[in-house]
């Protein structure tokens, strides 16, 4: 019983970090098997969304992942699973950036950034300049 338990929340949790990068078809075909109870295939499906869309996961879910495959040890599946999971989701799982803490203030130029770009565009010319044989400096 833990091991359907165990099974049933890996695929919501699965299914609820890939639903953004799933089409509205493939989402109803992932809740549909999930809730006729059909995990297996949903989190096969899911993990196989993940490594060729290459979607990182949490650290956490990447493990849940490997626990739940111990259950499945012998099964025609397992090491594709397997390697499913250890040569595509650890190595993203570990490229998940850490929260992000975002300034809600606007961010403008300071005044000499734009002067110095000025004068520098001004010095060496612009790349539209050469293009039509313009040339600056000169009488």
């Amino acid at each position: 019983m833990a091991q359907i338990v165990q099974g049933t929340n890996l695929a919501w949790a699965l299914a609820e970090a890939v639903k953004p990068h799933l089409s509205a078809l493939e989402r109803s075909h992932v809740f549909a098997a999930i809730g006729a109870g059909d995990t297996f295939p949903a989190i096969r499906h899911l993990l196989k969304s993940v490594a060729i869309k290459r979607i990182p996961l949490r650290p956490d879910l990447v493990q849940q992942c490997k626990t739940w495959l111990h259950a499945y040890v012998g099964h025609n599946d397992e090491q594709y699973l397997r390697r499913l999971i250890e040569d595509y989701l650890v190595p993203y799982s570990m490229n998940v950036p850490a929260t992000v803490r975002v300034s809600r203030l606007p961010t403008t130029s300071k005044p000499g950034q734009l002067v110095a770009l000025t004068a520098q565009r001004h010095r060496f010319g612009s790349a539209t300049d050469v293009s039509i044989g313009i040339s600056r400096g000169t009488g």
